[in-house]
């Protein structure tokens, strides 16, 4: 189990990585943060673990959950912050082309 907390966080992180926009890291954060996501349905499976491995692996799983969380605060952060850079761009005027 220790080994799938693993390998979904990092395919987590990998997919937070990918994403370059704001609606499509919303529908990422659904999708791995929710009540169906790989680390929740993780956490359901750790009543079924012996008590020394349960401590392990629900350790693991809740830092998995916060380097998750993390990343996606951080990426959401930056995508807004390009996105409200472009529309700034978009919608600045030339008051010089004006004045001629």
């Amino acid at each position: 189990m220790i080994d799938d907390i693993g390998a979904a966080r990092d395919a987590a992180l990998a997919g937070i990585a990918a994403a370059t926009t704001l609606d499509e890291l919303a529908a990422l954060g659904t999708e791995l943060l929710g009540k169906r996501g790989p680390l929740a349905q993780l956490k359901a499976r750790l009543g079924a673990l012996p008590v020394e491995d349960r401590k392990e692996a629900g350790r693991l799983l809740n830092e998995a959950l916060t380097a998750v969380s993390a990343a996606l605060d951080a990426s959401r952060a930056a995508a807004a912050a390009i996105e409200r850079a472009r529309r700034v761009e978009a919608e600045r005027l030339d008051l010089t082309e004006t004045m001629a």
